[in-house]
């Protein structure tokens, strides 16, 4: 998959605003024609005060554009601030489907400050 992240507007950039997230994910033979869209949900407030540690839902939909059939739903908890205490708190995003039941997730772990990225099946 061919995944594109929606450029922000020049007030964003201007204000140094944070906005949602979003992408276009298309496929590597064809990277013009999106194929599925997916977009941030999260607080503006903590988007703004800590955006890398924020936590946020997003949802995957068919479509170039957001409201098309949902295809996946992911959750990222928020995590401790990754500057100072990169030895313990790490990231963590969870795929679950409609009852709210994971089906996978994908944490970070870091060794000698290179991050590495593990993919978990819902058996564990």
């Amino acid at each position: 998959l061919f995944v594109k992240q929606s450029p922000k507007d020049c007030l964003q950039e201007i204000c140094g605003c944070e906005a949602k997230s979003e992408f276009n994910i298309a496929t590597m033979e064809d990277k013009y024609i999106n194929h599925f869209h997916a977009q941030e949900e999260s607080d503006c407030c903590v988007r703004l005060c800590c955006p890398l540690c924020r936590d946020f839902t997003m949802d995957v939909t068919r479509n170039s554009q957001y409201g098309g059939g949902n295809v996946a739903h992911y959750i990222k908890k928020f995590s401790c601030c990754p500057c100072c205490l990169k030895c313990c708190c790490y990231m963590s995003i969870s795929g679950v489907d409609e009852a709210g039941a994971s089906y996978g997730r994908v944490t970070e772990r870091c060794c000698c400050c290179v991050p590495h990225y593990t993919i978990y099946d819902q058996g564990g």
